[in-house]
């Protein structure tokens, strides 16, 4: 069937009544084998039938922002947000306003991006990536008000819910509590093994503390277990492996004590 989809789509065929769903599954098939090119006619041809269509519009904003077409994509984004706010289908903007809060972050932003982290965080208070983010935005901006006012609204959701322990674990790394952020986020483990986001907090406890390089890579491998297209697992247990070999009859590398979270060239580890 999707061979027979994608040979009427690709023969200009238009399907009469319009399905922006089957563009948007085309779109997505294509993206995930890596022909982007054809994912992103996909899509102008689907909005070209269904203008607006807010599920093509977080397609096409996901294939500009892998091109690196950033612009573009934040403007499709926004389009995306705002259409939801007209068609009142906003159930899972969370996701999108993750996705615009770290491009806007990335460029130093901060302010734009941690609205939409706050306002993602208002759909979804359990949605981890955006507590992470937040706190991580109030913390480079030294707002440490607002993180702690972060961990109170997560304690409100749930005292002993995910959403508060990894929110206080995450203000502990940053004031270089790792021995509590450790307890709290392996309790965190506990409650949700497969938890993908959790397991990656606690490699950058590991990570940030830089004393235990053997636990740093049991944790890495922990999350490309769950996910073994992690790039930035991938990416951090490489420059583990490849610096950080530990010295015998001791964990702590000859350097670990002014290398932590970063590699030999002195080059961060993505926490």
């Amino acid at each position: 069937c999707l061979h027979q989809s994608l040979s009427i789509s690709d023969s200009g065929v238009r399907w009469q009544p319009p399905l922006p769903w089957l563009y948007r599954a085309l779109a997505h098939g294509y993206r995930q084998n890596q022909d982007l090119k054809q994912a992103l006619t996909t899509c102008q041809k689907g909005l070209d039938q269904c203008p607006g269509d807010p599920l093509l519009l977080k397609e096409l904003g996901s294939i500009l922002e892998i091109q690196g077409e950033l612009a573009a994509a934040e403007a499709t984004y926004r389009q995306y947000l705002e259409q939801c706010s007209v068609t009142d289908e906003a159930s899972g903007a969370y996701h999108v306003r993750q996705r615009l809060a770290q491009m806007l972050e990335a460029q130093k932003r901060r302010d734009e991006a941690q609205e939409h982290w706050r306002a993602a965080l208002a759909e979804r208070m359990d949605y981890l990536p955006a507590v992470l983010g937040l706190m991580d935005s109030y913390m480079a901006t030294n707002r440490s008000q607002e993180a702690e006012n972060l961990v109170k609204q997560a304690v409100e959701f749930g005292e002993k819910t995910i959403p508060a322990l990894v929110a206080q674990a995450r203000l502990d790394m940053h004031r270089r509590e790792f021995v509590q952020a450790r307890s709290l986020l392996e309790r965190a483990v506990i409650m949700a093994p497969s938890d993908v986001t959790v397991r990656e907090a606690l490699s950058h406890v590991f990570i940030s503390e830089g004393q235990d390089w053997t636990a740093v890579e049991d944790a890495l491998l922990a999350v490309l277990e769950l996910n073994p297209e992690h790039t930035a697992a991938q990416a951090n247990l490489q420059v583990v492996r490849k610096h950080h070999k530990p010295v015998q009859g001791d964990q702590e590398s000859p350097s670990s004590s002014d290398q932590r979270g970063k590699d030999t060239d002195g080059n961060s580890l993505a926490s």
